[in-house]
């Protein structure tokens, strides 16, 4: 999710471990962006609260206090954004606005729950306020925002930087370009431009974003998870099945993770392994529930034994009778097992349950009297 993290400058070596929590778990905090001198500041922060998810706000006295915390406040009750308040500063009396809510404190002494209470909050915690709960304020903040002298100071880094790095780049420019071109953005920029990748199917330019993203010291379950699946969908079965043991290693309660390590497991014929995954996918409770059991009877067939799957397949079919992958699957079974009237039964079934259907079935029922001869579709061979 997009956030718009509001704090106070005075607070900034507080908050870089709340914008890293927020990063590492995926999320993309609006922090240290930078304005530039002679924008529409006002223009230009009510933008980026507006396009974010939710509005995070840090309280301290600095930040209380501050017209433009206020004033970005006031702005996101005004667009109804949902606000996940933040205490950081124990001197810090919380306003009456956000009294009645709940807030993660960061100034107790188990910042473990705090995290843990972070991290839920952004479904738990976040509140959309009331517009009648607006302060009264003055129209135009005094002073400028913390986010125009972050500009500044960035920029100065980048220069003294970019310096260092002239006299070192006949060196380092061919070994470490691809290191180098993943500073360019935050981690959780890369993982956004992964999944947009992955979803565009782009997937070699989603593996590189993922990759970047990790560099830059992005682990988390749906990064790994992310990375297996694009793994798979390149045919790299030993990395797909790498990067699910990662995500597994975080969490052993995600169905997702071993249904689809299953899928990379039976694809590069590791058929026990598979069964095992699958199994694992619906004691966890993955759903559909259908898709993960046809998994099962899947491999079974591509282990040869075809009067099994078919078994395993028609009682599938029987209590799920409107889901097409059953019927899929039981059609495979029956071309295999030379059943040849059932085969086709079974795919025009699944052909009227799905809007779009493998192409593969559509060429058999097309052929269907040289299908029932010449058996010259992949589906048999594993």
């Amino acid at each position: 999710m997009k956030l718009f993290i509001s704090y106070a400058h005075a607070d900034e070596a507080k908050i870089l471990d709340i914008v890293e929590i927020f990063e590492t778990a995926g999320h993309d905090p609006w922090f240290d962006h930078g304005l530039l001198p002679g924008q529409d500041w006002q223009q230009k922060l009510e933008q980026e609260i507006i396009d974010a998810d939710i509005f995070v706000y840090i309280m301290s006295a600095e930040s209380l206090a501050s017209e433009w915390c206020q004033w970005e406040f006031n702005t996101a009750i005004k667009h109804s954004k949902p606000i996940l308040p933040i205490l950081i500063d124990k001197t810090a009396t919380v306003p009456d606005t956000l009294s009645p809510y709940q807030y993660a404190d960061f100034t107790q002494d188990d910042e473990g729950k705090a995290i843990a209470k972070l991290l839920g909050g952004l479904t738990e915690i976040a509140v959309t306020i009331p517009r009648s709960e607006m302060q009264s304020l003055p129209k135009n903040p005094r002073g400028k925002p913390n986010y125009l002298k972050e500009k500044s100071r960035f920029n100065t880094r980048i220069i003294v930087g970019i310096v260092a790095l002239i006299g070192f780049v006949g060196i380092v420019a061919v070994v470490f370009a691809p290191t180098l071109a993943c500073y360019t953005q935050a981690n959780s920029a890369w993982y956004s431009e992964g999944t947009d990748a992955y979803r565009s199917g782009d997937f070699d330019e989603a593996v590189s974003a993922y990759h970047c993203a990790e560099q830059r010291g992005m682990e988390f379950e749906g990064l790994f998870y992310n990375l297996g699946l694009t793994y798979n969908a390149l045919e790299d079965y030993d990395n797909s099945i790498h990067y699910f043991d990662k995500a597994e290693n975080i969490t052993n309660q995600d169905s997702r993770i071993y249904y689809n390590r299953g899928g990379s497991y039976s694809s590069s014929k590791q058929y026990e392994a598979a069964l095992a995954d699958y199994d694992r996918a619906i004691e966890l409770g993955y759903t559909p529930p259908e898709r993960a059991e046809s998994a099962i009877a899947n491999t079974i067939r591509l282990m040869g034994d075809f009067n099994t799957a078919i078994e395993r397949l028609e009682d599938i079919t029987n209590r799920y009778p409107t889901s097409a992958p059953p019927y899929q699957a039981l059609g495979d079974a029956y071309y295999c097992n030379n059943q040849m009237d059932d085969a086709f039964a079974s795919y025009e079934t699944y052909v009227s349950l799905i809007t779009e259907p493998d192409s593969y079935v559509l060429d058999i029922l097309e052929d269907q009297p040289q299908s029932s001869t010449t058996r010259t579709y992949f589906i048999c061979v594993p």
